[in-house]
């Protein structure tokens, strides 16, 4: 064989190999293998992937959802860096899964292996703030919460404090929604206090992912209507124009102290926000709410059907309870707020002119003159002289023997029979019903 044919042997040789190495490279390029054993770990806030090399690949596509939506790409990693993915964790209460696609580059050209199978991540709920707990009606406790991503809550409850030892013993509700978020419990006993506290959950397959608990929230159940001795003096005190938080809260104070109950007839657009909880506690304590119209801006005839059914819809909305009584601004009643009172109308039979005065001394001496059997006294809980006034007055009507009831319980106890649109003075007034 000639040199010549040699060397042309040879090249066709180089080439043929060439063209081996290229279709082999082209192969591999265009069928990658399948990423197969990713794995994913988290430590609360982030979500770490690892897998494998692939042969022949150039870099890696991490793809997220959460789910039943659709994946996104979240990450590529170069095939000379670490094979490791690490993800901030940015939502809770949800399943997260997780694939991989290889891709191999080949001139202009771009390959990518099939998904890999998904690795997932359950994540659970965020713990939730301690619930609102209210019990205003005997034996029951109304509970409300926070709403988060979730697939549902246990509210969980116990006599007295939750311990160690009595965990296991607490009664709990299952509630299969993320949107039940408030639950009345019945058949508690009157008189004692219990603590609630709730704890989302995520449903993963037969299994359930929980939240931690939340902080628990203390309530004393409501009793039964208080005794009240109709052979023995009563008064009602009423209290206009609030609430406000600083002063109404020292007043419940007192009169739970001396197993008071008092009349609040209350200005709609101040009921909101951290008020809202003084409502809940009137109720608790066996007080009565009354509307004052919503923000006491109209008088007689300027008072409209909105300034009515806005106060009445903001008490409500407050405290979860319709008031039962009415009071005219300023005492002077018109048709108008007959018609849309819808309960009976409170005017009073002793004026402590506690507005006017603000001096707690000359408050007191007001309440301890003129105050008589079946009385109904006019004073805002909105002045701090008149908390003080009450706190000196409270002991001394108490040691004469009057019981403070609500102006509803003593229409009842003085066998006055009430009507809705009506106004009524005091238990012995002859304008009762006009």
């Amino acid at each position: 064989m000639s040199k010549k044919i040699k060397w042309i042997c040879a090249a066709l040789t180089v080439v043929i190999l060439v063209c081996a190495g290229v279709t082999a490279e082209y192969y591999h390029s265009t069928h990658l293998d399948t990423v197969s054993d990713l794995k994913v770990s988290t430590d609360g806030s982030t979500a770490t992937l690892n897998w494998s090399r692939i042969k022949h690949a150039d870099s890696y596509t991490v793809y997220q959802k959460t789910g039943d939506g659709d994946y996104a790409a979240v990450r590529t990693v170069q095939k000379d860096e670490p094979l490791q993915a690490e993800l901030p964790i940015e939502q809770t209460g949800c399943i997260l899964y997780f694939t991989v696609e290889a891709t191999a580059n080949f001139g202009n050209q771009t390959f990518e292996s099939t998904m890999s199978e998904p690795a997932k991540l359950a994540i659970a709920p965020q713990t939730l703030k301690a619930p609102a707990a209210s019990s205003t009606k005997l034996s029951i406790a109304d509970i409300a919460w926070g709403k988060t991503p979730c697939s549902g809550y246990e509210l969980a409850y116990t006599q007295g404090e939750f311990t160690e030892e009595n965990q296991a013993d607490a009664q709990s509700i299952l509630f299969d929604s993320a949107d039940e978020t408030s639950a009345s419990v019945t058949e508690l006993t009157p008189g004692e206090t219990y603590s609630f506290r709730v704890r989302p959950f995520l449903n993963d397959g037969k299994d359930r992912i929980w939240a931690a608990w939340s902080e628990a929230t203390p309530v004393k159940i409501r009793s039964g209507s208080h005794k009240i001795d109709k052979n023995k003096p009563m008064i009602a005190l009423t209290f206009d124009d609030g609430p406000n938080y600083k002063t109404t809260s020292r007043l419940l104070d007192l009169l739970e102290k001396y197993d008071a109950r008092a009349t609040f007839f209350m200005v709609g657009n101040r009921t909101g926000g951290d008020n809202a909880a003084l409502l809940k506690r009137e109720l608790e304590l066996g007080c009565e709410l009354g509307n004052h119209t919503y923000d006491h801006t109209h008088y007689g005839k300027k008072v409209t059907e909105s300034d009515i059914k806005k106060g009445t819809e903001a008490i409500k909305k407050a405290s979860g309870e319709y008031p039962t009584a009415f009071r005219c601004p300023g005492g002077t009643i018109t048709d108008t707020i007959r018609k849309y009172a819808g309960t009976p109308i409170y005017y009073w039979s002793v004026d402590t002119q506690d507005w006017k005065l603000k001096n707690a001394k000359k408050i007191y001496e007001n309440i301890m003159k003129n105050t008589e059997d079946g009385d109904i006294i006019l004073m805002h809980d909105i002045y701090e002289t008149t908390i003080d006034a009450v706190e000196m007055a409270l002991p001394k009507l108490a040691a004469k023997g009057f019981q403070f009831v609500t102006v509803s319980e003593l229409m009842e106890a003085k066998g006055i029979r009430t009507e809705n649109g009506k106004q009524y003075f005091s238990a012995t007034s002859k304008y009762n019903g006009s």
